[in-house]
């Protein structure tokens, strides 16, 4: 099975310090909110990469705050607020 992705949302005061939606799918059926994974994920201002949080259905929307909160919806009506910096995915600087 191969993989495809695409990129959703963008939230954040700069392009250091912001939150984006990714999502992961079969590239043979494209994404489908039923299927595939959907992934917060943010670049911190000290260029590292962290995943705020992840499920199997579509994540539909995201807001980002200075201090590293995160608001996520998802298409089940559910929000998700964190409150705590999480661990990086990688260590150093990304691109």
């Amino acid at each position: 099975m191969k993989l495809g992705y695409s990129y959703g949302q963008v939230s954040g005061f700069s392009a250091a310090n912001a939150a984006f939606l990714a999502y992961r799918f079969e590239k043979k059926t494209g994404f489908k909110s039923e299927k595939g994974e959907s992934w917060a994920c943010a670049l911190r201002e000290d260029d590292v990469l962290v995943r705020l949080y992840g499920k199997d259905f579509w994540l539909t929307g995201l807001w980002y705050s200075l201090k590293g909160d995160a608001w996520i919806c998802g298409s089940h009506g559910e929000i998700t607020g964190l409150h705590e910096r999480p661990h990086p995915i990688a260590v150093g600087a990304v691109g």
